[in-house]
């Protein structure tokens, strides 16, 4: 376990040494202090919009980190061939891609708290200061609780990342594939909203039945989205977050040995 905690800390220093996740994080930083700002130019309710904003600025910063950062960082392992330094030391294939999975995932989370951190204090001081006729109340518990749940789905985002990148060389074209099945999977809740509507009706049943295979196969991401659960305050019940919970770390811990399985047969030149 030494070995993979070692990868682990290598890894999380690789990722912070890159320049465009420095300049992402902070891009992401100004998006979070100036919502209020945007908010205030908005119609509407200025904090839900503030809220809004932030949680789509605290995604987008995770979005950035697992899906782009572990596909570069193993591709770059290849192509400069430090990944023979260390397939050729006592240490199993998977044991490299765990200690990178959890380097990423500690990465992730360092970046999510700090952005989280500025959210929370720029939300707090709109709340005491805008000049609304009622001041709405912000479920603050639910906002930690978003932010929880958004770890997770990063750390389910990191380990598409990874698999891809247990048979793909190109960290281009894990990249694509790994954005793709984000987009897929960010909008099955969507497509079978519609599907189960009167609108659903007109659809074949073969383009159904395609939705139905892509829905068990692919990760459905929405359900790690508790966005609009802080945002507007929607009810919330333990069993919902537990089956949330183990679907989540079910389908990451799938991903992993699925990715552990590939990268021990594959052979590198």
């Amino acid at each position: 376990m030494g070995q993979v905690i070692s990868i682990a800390k290598v890894t999380f220093k690789e990722g912070m040494r890159e320049r465009i996740f420095l300049g992402v994080l902070i891009f992401v930083g100004f998006l979070l202090i100036g919502s209020g700002f945007v908010a205030d130019l908005s119609i509407g309710d200025i904090l839900k919009v503030t809220q809004d904003i932030g949680l789509s600025g605290l995604s987008f910063l995770g979005l950035f980190i697992s899906l782009f950062l572990s596909t570069h960082l193993i591709a770059k392992d290849l192509d400069k061939k430090t990944i023979f330094l260390v397939i050729s030391k006592p240490i199993a294939r998977w044991q490299y891609l765990l200690g990178k999975f959890l380097g990423l995932c500690f990465l992730t989370t360092f970046a999510l708290f700090i952005g989280f951190f500025v959210f929370i204090i720029t939300l707090f001081y709109f709340w005491k200061t805008a000049n609304l006729f009622q001041i709405p109340h912000i479920a603050w518990y639910k906002h930690i609780l978003a932010f929880i749940y958004l770890n997770l789905k990063m750390y389910l985002l990191v380990a598409i990342g990874i698999f891809f990148s247990s048979f793909s060389s190109s960290a281009l074209v894990a990249f694509f594939f790994s954005l793709f099945v984000y987009f897929i999977g960010s909008n099955l809740e969507n497509v079978k909203m519609i599907l189960e509507s009167k609108a659903g009706e007109n659809i074949s049943s073969f383009i159904k039945g395609i939705f139905h295979l892509a829905y068990w196969l692919f990760p459905n991401l929405s359900l790690l989205d508790l966005k609009a659960v802080a945002v507007h305050n929607l009810p919330l019940d333990m069993s919902s977050l537990a089956l949330r919970l183990i679907y989540g770390i079910f389908y990451t811990v799938a991903l992993l040995l699925f990715a552990f399985f590939i990268f021990e047969k594959r052979e590198f030149t």
